[in-house]
């Protein structure tokens, strides 16, 4: 089995992109790897954890994946 199988990008707690040294060479954006934000899409990142590692714009594909403000559904009715 490969070394790199199973070793996977994240995003960490302070919302940083993660790509260990051993995950697959598709990753490895400093090796000729994908871009960071196709990683970025791929993990369906939010649109803060995306400001935290790029600068490209926000994905209108993923805007729908992480709303922003309070669910509608949790508004009281009168």
């Amino acid at each position: 089995m490969p070394e790199h199988e199973g070793a996977k990008p994240y995003v960490n707690e302070a919302g940083v992109l993660v790509i260990p040294r051993d995950c697959d060479e598709k990753y490895r954006w400093w090796a000729g790897g994908q871009k960071i934000t196709a990683t970025l899409i791929e993990l369906r990142a939010s649109e803060d954890v995306w400001s935290r590692n790029s600068h490209d714009p926000y994905p209108e594909e993923l805007r729908g994946d992480h709303p922003s403000g309070p669910d509608p559904a949790d508004t009281p009715t009168s």
